[in-house]
């Protein structure tokens, strides 16, 4: 007869433990462990959240110094998800595939982004959605610099084209 796992009760073998679990007596298996660790590491994030707080706070300063254009793709990330919740609409981004369309200059106007936070200027990478009626997925969205974005807004391309016209006739 084999060794059981003391929490569910299922037989051990090389597939559901390791040697020096077993070794060492400690008959578990890799999924009541692993749940086990999981309810610990709950248990002191709760306990030490400033400890937790600080942690993430190194963690992003380190970032936005060493990859700012990742530190910009996981902030526009989040915000785009708060801001699809709000509005009822699809989402289906992930902050790798943010960071695959973040280009080194604006595709509108040509200048270089600026990535990595800080104050908001008119070269500032900004995530844009091309039909704003539409969602967060991944065919609706690009990179732009916050003043193209902010120029796309709300406006239509009719409207859009109205407002160009309008500026070369000045």
């Amino acid at each position: 007869m084999g060794k059981k796992c003391i929490i569910c009760d299922i037989e051990l073998n090389e597939t559901n433990t390791t040697w020096y679990r077993v070794k060492n007596y400690i008959y578990k298996c890799n999924e009541c462990l692993k749940t086990e660790k999981r309810e610990s590491a709950r248990l002191y994030r709760k306990k030490n959240p400033n400890k937790i707080n600080e942690r993430s706070r190194k963690y992003k300063c380190k970032l936005k110094k060493e990859n700012p254009k990742k530190y910009t793709s996981r902030q526009m990330y989040s915000s785009a998800k708060k801001r699809s919740i709000a509005l009822g609409k699809n989402f289906d981004l992930t902050t790798d595939y943010i960071l695959t369309i973040c280009p080194d200059k604006c595709p509108v106007f040509g200048f270089e982004l600026k990535y990595g936070g800080g104050d908001k200027t008119k070269s500032s990478a900004s995530l844009d959605r091309l039909d704003s009626s539409e969602g967060y997925t991944k065919e609706n969205v690009q990179v732009v610099s916050m003043l193209a974005n902010l120029m796309m807004s709300n406006a239509t391309k009719d409207e859009q084209v109205i407002f160009a016209k309008w500026v070369l006739d000045q």
